[in-house]
């Protein structure tokens, strides 16, 4: 049976957002002092509270040009966190804070064009938010502006790696992963394997599992690295234990399957795939199902197990394919 595996990813790495990280980041740029931002935090903190001296407090400050206190109080109206929510005046305060150089306030602005808060969806204020962000020097702008280039409409690829590597560069590790992954397969950028793995590895070292998965498969294949299956499996294994467990084990079950780095252990390749498929690896479950209906892997051919298990791979594909636009 052709090993398919190593000839292309089963998953997509541009489907990490940061839907989260824009309304919870508050990262200073350098034009803000640290000891400023610390004590509006803690004003901001306060108004979560409801304490009303501090709204005051936060809101004079805000009034009086104060970037990092306009923000604060845009993220209080849209989280509803100690006043009432009010899209209308978080708007106003962002365009306040973004226009004096805050790129978290841009970014956010970006976010509500996008998701259409308070405001109508509209992609091309969104992307002009993002991309003001990101000018100001914020990742997750521009994360989030490079992921409007990966695809659909407004895909532009090499715009996208313009984008990812000055997240990546922001130490972001979903950038560094999506930098790796155009690196690797030349979108957008010549490709180059030595390069997708340092970007890889700075993902890596920052807990990307998914980032692990991509550096062990070009150290099983030798690409852009020193071929070492031994490190492949100590990577696929580290993706395990942080949550990538059916991918991790599916990789493993092929180490074992075709005697990689390890014995070849047919049973032993088996066993890791119904980990795998039991942990939501549709891969791990099409094998299962093509090794009873071909006899292999220690099994015998059976037609009612082949179908039993290509249902369930058909079934673990659902999610996936009803969740996202891919």
């Amino acid at each position: 049976m052709q090993d398919k595996l190593m000839q292309s990813r089963v998953y997509n790495l541009f489907t990490t957002s940061l839907v989260a990280a824009i309304f919870v980041g508050c990262a200073s740029v350098a034009k803000f002092d640290e000891k400023s931002e610390a004590a509006i935090d803690q004003l901001y903190q306060r108004v979560q509270q409801h304490d009303e001296a501090a709204l005051k407090t936060l809101k004079q400050r805000a009034e009086r040009g104060d970037a990092l206190a306009q923000d604060r109080m845009a993220l209080a109206y849209i989280q509803g966190s100690g006043v009432e929510q009010d899209y209308a005046q978080a708007h106003e305060w962002l365009e306040r804070a973004a226009g004096q150089g805050y790129g978290w306030a841009a970014a956010r602005l970006g976010f509500l064009y996008e998701e259409g808060w308070g405001v109508e969806r509209d992609a091309a204020l969104a992307r002009h938010w993002y991309q003001r962000g990101a000018e100001q020097g914020n990742t997750a702008a521009a994360f989030n502006l490079a992921q409007r280039y990966s695809s659909g409409q407004e895909a532009d690829p090499a715009q996208a790696a313009k984008w990812f590597e000055q997240a990546a560069r922001g130490g972001l590790a979903a950038a560094q992963l999506n930098l790796g992954s155009l690196y690797e397969n030349g979108t957008g950028v010549t490709r180059d394997y030595e390069t997708a793995a340092r970007w890889y590895q700075a993902a890596a070292a920052q807990g990307n599992a998914k980032a692990m998965i991509a550096l062990g498969l070009l150290y099983e294949a030798g690409q852009g690295v020193a071929k070492d299956v031994a490190m492949a499996r100590t990577l696929y294994q580290r993706a395990i234990d942080l949550g990538e467990a059916g991918m991790g084990m599916q990789l493993i079950g092929r180490l074992y399957e075709f005697g990689r780095g390890v014995g070849q252990d047919p049973a032993t390749a088996l066993e890791w795939y119904r980990k795998s498929a039991e942990a939501g690896n549709w891969t791990a479950a099409g094998r299962i199902s093509n090794a009873y209906k071909l006899g292999e892997l220690g099994l015998g051919k059976d037609k009612k197990l082949e179908d039993e298990w290509y249902q369930k791979y058909i079934q673990l594909q659902l999610p996936r394919r009803q969740g996202s636009a891919e």
